[in-house]
């Protein structure tokens, strides 16, 4: 049975290196099988998609169904991989209102996931992610911390709604890369996904309630 994966890309640019890293990302699960389904939260908005429409306001009724194919793309996939840069230390807020208008009460609240397709056993996610600041900036020494710690909020959000959280490839100062050093990124994402979909490395299991 094919696998599914969700492809979730939180970047303005086509032209960046977060693009180039999701479109690595989905070429490599199509090699190994997968079936890919996508959200590409700015082209969402500029399509005026209720999902990163109205940034917490209440959805109006008729724009329910746009939300319902959202959450189908999350029910239906073992894998949700999601790019994006980081913004001030968190999501974009463009991802943040994804999460907020798609994960509903009664959909991905505690004890919605016994006995449905988002049994948490089921569902893992990677976070893929790019830094302005070096990676100096996040260690003991910096006034950042270890990356850990950035990361920690982001985890316990979705570990909260089922997911067991996969070790994340992470790319700092992506600003100041030439071609080579990007292509040399492109490669090791590849490698990464390889053996991560051969043997995944969760580094945190999902809550259970």
């Amino acid at each position: 049975m094919k696998k599914t994966a969700h492809l979730i890309l939180a970047h303005p640019r086509s032209d960046s290196l977060n693009h180039l890293l999701h479109d690595t990302a989905r070429k490599t699960l199509e090699q190994h099988g997968f079936d890919i389904v996508e959200s590409n939260l700015y082209e969402m908005l500029a399509q005026h998609h209720p999902a990163v429409e109205y940034y917490g306001n209440e959805i109006p009724e008729n724009d329910q169904q746009k939300i319902a194919q959202e959450q189908q793309k999350i029910k239906q996939s073992a894998l949700s991989i999601v790019q994006f840069p980081l913004y001030w230390f968190q999501f974009p807020a463009i991802l943040k209102s994804y999460l907020e208008q798609v994960w509903q009460p009664g959909f991905a609240y505690p004890g919605i996931f016994e006995n449905s397709p988002m049994a948490p056993d089921n569902k893992s996610v990677l976070f893929s992610i790019t830094t302005q600041s070096g990676k100096e900036a996040f260690s003991n020494a910096a006034s950042n911390g270890e990356f850990s710690r950035t990361l920690f909020p982001m985890t316990v959000a979705f570990r909260f709604v089922g997911f067991n959280i996969l070790e994340p490839f992470v790319q700092h100062a992506v600003a100041e890369k030439s071609e080579e050093e990007v292509a040399d990124i492109v490669a090791a994402y590849k490698a990464y996904m390889e053996e991560m979909i051969n043997k995944p490395k969760p580094i945190m299991a999902p809550n259970k309630y």
